[in-house]
């Protein structure tokens, strides 16, 4: 199974200017001649089922905002109706609901794996990270089935840095958002609570802000040292420990 955009860009590479079904297999058969591919293997049941109980439980947390939205720009207006408010206030809480269900569902499905509890646990454990992020990105990456490193889980994510330079000419620096977008949303709202309770992560955060003088830069880069931080935790299959880099600071000096 590969990226979609890899063919399409090999495809570009070809020198055949029209596309019809013919020419688009006989083209992705060559693609599967000439490259080396890797074999994709089908994730586990409850991998698969947690996936799509987090994406559903993302959804209803963005229109939940929404609705909430809603509610407040109604009860500002000049005279709004009764009925309007009750009617999303209603709903509010149908969606909130559902949430509480998804998160019941979510917690009976692991309690039946011993090792993926295990894992969660260190995830967890995290200054910032909350449960339903941890199970989110262990269900997005397989476990980390695939990673190698943390720059392999960065351009998964999308958090990857894409340069545009050109002899003199300097362009604008980017994330290249290439990757699963699920994952980079998993992170990027717990990145905005680790840099307030996670001593580490605060400290790079403000860093940051002071050499770039820009915020959202400054809070994705958390967002993907906070990924690195959770597949090496998970790697490693050991709890999180907050003063780790004061300790390592100590041992160097």
């Amino acid at each position: 199974v590969e990226l979609p955009n890899t063919i399409k860009h090999y495809a570009k590479s070809l020198p055949v200017k029209s596309k019809t079904d013919d020419l688009d297999a006989r083209m992705i058969a060559r693609f599967g001649l000439e490259r080396k591919l890797q074999r994709w293997n089908k994730p586990a049941e409850i991998i698969r089922s947690l996936r799509f109980l987090v994406r559903e439980y993302m959804n209803l947390r963005k229109i939940t905002t929404q609705v909430k939205n809603q509610i407040h720009a109604k009860a500002h207006t000049y005279q709004p109706l009764p009925e309007t408010l009750n009617r999303l206030k209603a709903l509010k809480k149908t969606y909130e609901k559902q949430m509480k269900a998804i998160e019941v569902q979510v917690y009976e499905l692991i309690e039946k794996d011993d090792e993926l509890k295990k894992g969660i646990e260190y995830l967890d454990s995290i200054e910032g990270v909350g449960m339903m992020t941890a199970v989110g990105v262990v269900a997005e990456t397989n476990g980390f089935a695939f990673i190698k490193n943390m720059k392999q889980i960065a351009s998964y994510a999308g958090l990857d840095v894409r340069l545009n330079q050109s002899g003199t000419f300097n362009g604008k620096s980017s994330i290249s958002k290439k990757g699963n977008k699920y994952l980079r949303q998993l992170v990027y709202m717990p990145a905005l609570a680790a840099i307030r309770f996670n001593e580490h992560l605060k400290i790079v955060y403000e860093r940051l802000v002071a050499k770039k003088q820009n915020k959202k830069i400054a809070l994705i880069a958390v967002a993907r040292k906070l990924l690195c931080l959770m597949f090496t935790i998970w790697k490693k299959k050991e709890l999180y420990q907050p003063d780790y880099y004061k300790t390592r600071k100590v041992v160097t000096a």
